[in-house]
């Protein structure tokens, strides 16, 4: 469904509400029932509920501007604290008219079963109109619309409320009108208020749930080259939401390609969460203490290495590697040194794969030592 849609709910509702309100205020006046006089006015209120709801729809549309840089979509939220204050105004004259009669009670109604009969059908009308209107907006995720599905059935309930009134004015009991018009008055208080209330806070900003906030960590966190996600913000500006964080990638991916990373994580959310989505990503940090205690750990058992110097941790387009100088002794032969090279650099990138789950290129370089080097007696080195 589209917006076009939601429109011609709005309209609807207007029409046929209006259309209800004549119906019901004519037949009040006629037999002179506070409680069908109240709920005409109720049914007014919905036509204007719809009447903002139409407006929220055509302004919620409005694309982005210099003014709203993050477009019109609150302006539902407008639409509903509209509604709500609407209802407010019109529960509590409902309440006043209810207590005077109440003090000054009128005589018997008279009733026809004919009045029962159209009263009933305006309650089948707006039945209809409740079951459209929620069905679009749960659709089509508009608040306001919903708010509209929610008044029309309190028209139904109040109705409800009101023909069993009218029968039991009509048997002698002229009271109950009147009270029924003050029940009315209550319910439709306690809606306003709702409405009041949930607008407000979604015009101030309400903070995500918490389930929310878990659920996008954990779908950021779970896409492959995606270490941790922090600094999660949400922002709903009315229909979508605005999802701000920052991510910092696996140890393994190369600065080159973390910003293609942070565009595949956003178009990602963006298609699980139907929101826009801005990613950063941290800068690399290297682990260049752990990548020296391991190499440290690694050549500190073996006898053959009588140090190690000029230990880097580098990064190439394709990934990472280190390199890194070991000072042999001086009557070691070629082909030994191969072999110790070779050795070393396959136990150095298998105990950091191990350990750091990184996949990384080791590179050794050989020297012979003269007993005499600047080396020798070294006992820190660092990675540079």
């Amino acid at each position: 469904m589209t917006k076009d849609a939601s429109r011609l709910v709005a309209i609807s509702s207007i029409m046929v509400n209006m259309m209800i309100f004549f119906v019901k205020a004519i037949i009040a006046i006629n037999i002179s029932s506070l409680s069908l006089l109240s709920d005409s006015i109720h049914t007014l209120t919905d036509s204007v509920s719809s009447m903002g709801v139409l407006l929220g729809l055509r302004l919620s549309e409005k694309p982005a501007d210099e003014t709203h840089p993050y477009g019109h979509g609150r302006a539902e939220y407008v639409a509903v604290l509209f509604v709500g204050l609407i209802l407010i105004l019109t529960a509590f004259t409902f309440i006043f008219d209810g207590i005077l009669t109440l003090v000054d009670p009128p005589g018997q109604l008279e009733v026809r079963p004919t009045v029962f009969m159209v009263v009933a059908a305006t309650a089948i009308l707006k039945l209809l109109l409740w079951a459209v209107s929620y069905r679009v907006g749960k659709s089509e995720g508009s608040p306001s619309l919903l708010a509209d599905a929610w008044h029309h059935m309190t028209d139904v309930f109040t109705t409800v409320v009101v023909i069993l009134a009218l029968w039991g004015a009509s048997m002698g009991y002229p009271y109950l009108d009147s009270l029924a018009g003050i029940f009315i008055a209550l319910f439709i208080l306690y809606i306003g208020f709702y409405y009041t209330r949930n607008s407000v806070d979604e015009l101030l900003g309400t903070a995500p749930s918490q389930e929310m906030l878990e659920k996008i960590k954990e779908d950021a966190e779970s896409f492959k080259g995606v270490k941790e996600v922090h600094g999660i913000k949400v922002h709903d500006y009315g229909g979508r939401a605005e999802i701000y964080l920052h991510m910092r990638p696996d140890d393994s991916t190369p600065s080159s390609k973390t910003h293609a990373l942070a565009h595949e994580l956003k178009e990602h959310l963006e298609k699980q969460h139907s929101a826009t989505v801005e990613v950063h990503h941290d800068p690399w940090e290297p682990p260049s203490k752990d990548v020296l205690e391991i190499i440290q750990n690694v050549t500190d058992g073996l006898r053959d290495v009588k140090d190690i110097h000029r230990v880097q941790l580098l990064e190439k387009k394709d990934g990472f590697f280190v390199s890194m100088h070991l000072v042999l002794p001086k009557d070691t032969s070629v082909d030994k040194a191969h072999i110790i090279g070779t050795r070393v650099e396959k136990m150095i990138k298998d105990a950091i794969e191990r350990k750091l789950c990184l996949e990384m290129d080791v590179q050794v370089h050989m020297e012979p030592c003269d007993e005499q080097c600047e080396y020798c007696g070294v006992e820190e080195h660092y990675l540079r």
